[in-house]
C-alpha cells in the first residue's frame, strides 16, 4: 500500500487522505468538528444559538440561524415575512463574504499560478483590490444588520435587534453601484481554464422550498431520489469511510447543486448576466462549482439590495407574539461553509 499524500491537504473543511491499494484509490475525509454538547447541557435555550455560533467564525451566522430555526419550530412560532427578510439579508451577507473569500483567496491563485492572493498584490493589483472590495461589502452587510461582522448580536428567537436605517440606505446604494464589480468577478470565473477530466453524471442535493432560491428553508431534495424533511437526514445520509454518502452513493452539494435544482428562481438580472457569458455552466464538471459560486454571488448581491429596499419601505417588525416554551427534540438545517452536506443540528430539552 502506497500513501499518495505525505502531508494533509488543508484547503478543505477538515482533513483528506488518499491511499493507493490494489490499483484503487481510497479517499478518507475527517471534518474534525468540535463536540459542543457539554457546553449546551444545563444552559438556558436562549443561550444555545450564540454558543452554537462560536463553533465556527466563518459559518457562525448560518449555525446560529439553524439553531434559531430549530427552536422556533419546536415552539410552533409562525414565520413572519419582515423577520424572515432581515435574516435572509444577514445570510446573503455571509454568502457574499464567504464566496468572495473562497474565490479570491483559495481558488483564483491556483488557476493563476500563485500561492496566495497576496502574491497578486504586486503582479495584478486590480484583482487584489476587486477581491478585497467585494469581501468587505459582505462584511458590511453583516455588520449593518448583525451589529458586528462575526457572531452577530441581532439574531434572536422570534425577534431581531435594532438596525440603523440610514446605514441600510447608504449600504444599499453602495452595493448597487458595485454591481459592475460583481459582474467583473463573474466574467473572470467564466474565463478560467477549468479541467474536464472529472466530468460525470452525479446526483445533486440541496435545500429546496419550491418558492425561491433557498439557502436555509425547505426540504432536502436530490435530483434522483429524495425529497424529505431535514429531520429525516439520518435516514438518508450516512457517514462511511470518513465521508458523507446518500444511500451509499456519493453526491454533490453546494453552489453547483443549488443552481442545478433552483436555477428557475434566479433573479432576472442574473439570468441576463449568465446569457452574456462566453462559457455556459456544465453541471457534469465539478470544477464548474467555482462558476456556480460566482453566479450565486452576483445573484445574492442583486437580491440583498432588493430586500434592503423592502426594509426601508416597511414599518419595521410588528409587535412580537408571545410563544410558549415546549420541551422536546427539534432539528434545524446546518449549512457548513464548504457545502459538503446539509446536516441537521438537534436539540433536546426538558421543562
Amino acid at each position: 500500500m502506497k500513501e499518495l499524500l505525505e502531508q494533509q491537504i488543508t484547503r478543505i473543511d477538515g482533513e483528506l487522505s488518499l491511499t493507493l491499494s490494489n490499483n484503487k484509490v481510497l479517499i478518507r475525509s475527517e471534518t474534525g468538528r468540535p463536540d459542543i454538547r457539554n457546553l449546551l447541557i444545563g444552559k438556558p435555550y436562549t443561550e444555545a444559538p450564540l454558543i452554537v455560533s462560536k463553533t465556527s467564525e466563518i459559518s457562525s451566522l448560518a449555525n446560529m440561524l439553524a439553531s434559531i430555526t430549530a427552536f422556533e419550530k419546536l415552539f410552533r412560532i409562525e414565520e413572519r415575512v419582515a423577520l424572515s427578510r432581515l435574516r435572509k439579508i444577514l445570510l446573503l451577507g455571509q454568502l457574499i463574504q464567504n464566496h468572495t473569500h473562497h474565490f479570491f483567496w483559495e481558488i483564483l491563485p491556483d488557476y493563476l499560478g500563485h500561492k496566495s492572493l497576496l502574491d497578486l498584490k504586486d503582479d495584478n493589483s486590480n484583482l487584489y483590490r476587486l477581491g478585497m472590495t467585494l469581501m468587505s461589502l459582505g462584511s458590511e452587510v453583516i455588520t449593518t444588520f448583525g451589529g458586528r461582522s462575526i457572531h452577530p448580536l441581532t439574531l434572536e428567537i422570534n425577534s431581531f435587534g435594532r438596525i440603523d436605517l440610514l446605514q441600510v440606505k447608504n449600504l444599499k446604494k453602495k452595493i448597487e453601484t458595485s454591481m459592475p464589480l460583481f459582474l467583473e468577478m463573474l466574467e473572470i470565473a467564466a474565463n478560467l481554464n477549468y479541467p474536464t477530466f472529472l466530468k460525470r453524471d452525479v446526483e445533486f442535493s440541496c435545500l429546496q422550498d419550491e418558492k425561491s432560491y433557498s439557502l436555509l428553508n425547505g426540504k432536502i431534495t436530490s435530483t434522483l431520489r429524495i425529497r424529505t424533511n431535514v429531520s429525516n437526514w439520518d435516514k438518508n445520509f450516512k457517514r462511511k469511510e470518513g465521508m458523507i454518502k446518500l444511500h451509499d452513493s456519493f453526491f454533490c452539494c453546494g453552489p453547483l447543486a443549488r443552481l442545478n435544482l433552483q436555477k428557475e428562481f434566479l433573479r432576472s438580472r442574473t439570468k441576463k448576466a449568465i446569457k452574456g457569458l462566453e462559457v455556459q455552466i456544465d453541471y457534469k464538471n465539478p470544477y464548474h462549482s467555482v462558476l456556480a459560486e460566482a453566479i450565486e454571488l452576483f445573484n445574492s448581491a442583486d437580491k440583498v439590495t432588493a430586500l434592503m429596499e423592502k426594509v426601508l419601505d416597511s414599518s419595521g417588525l410588528k409587535k412580537l407574539t408571545p410563544y410558549t416554551f415546549r420541551a422536546g427534540e427539534t432539528t434545524g438545517p446546518l449549512r457548513p461553509r464548504t457545502e459538503q452536506y446539509i446536516k441537521p443540528i438537534k436539540f433536546r430539552g426538558r421543562d
